[in-house]
């Protein structure tokens, strides 16, 4: 058996890897383009001005806290909803049996 050329092979179907094309031409290989979350993740990576980092993560930290805070609002609000809706739930209730009960005196004081 002879051995087979390069130009008879083929690839199955799920080894196949997709090329990148380029968006515009440039001095550049496709190999030295970068994809937009390699970019963002080197920015960080590369950060020099620690100040402005510091500053960054305290202004992420105060919006959190704000987060949490305004999230035990909502809670407390919740809460709040949730008691006055059972409450209101509970006086309907004893309404709907105090009226039930009226009409049932009136029908025993219609049939006497």
């Amino acid at each position: 058996m002879e051995p087979l050329q390069q130009s008879d092979w083929t690839t199955p179907p799920f080894a196949n890897i997709k090329k990148k094309k380029t968006k515009r031409l440039g001095p550049y290989l496709e190999s030295e383009l970068w994809e937009r979350d390699e970019i963002l993740v080197m920015r960080y990576l590369t950060f020099l001005d620690y100040s402005a980092l510091e500053s960054g993560q305290k202004s992420i930290e105060e919006k959190l806290e704000e987060r949490e805070k305004e999230i035990l609002v909502l809670k407390q609000r919740d809460n709040v909803a949730t008691t006055s809706i059972q409450d209101l739930s509970d006086q309907l209730f004893r309404l709907t049996k105090e009226v039930q009960e009226m009409k049932k005196g009136q029908l025993w004081l219609r049939s006497q």
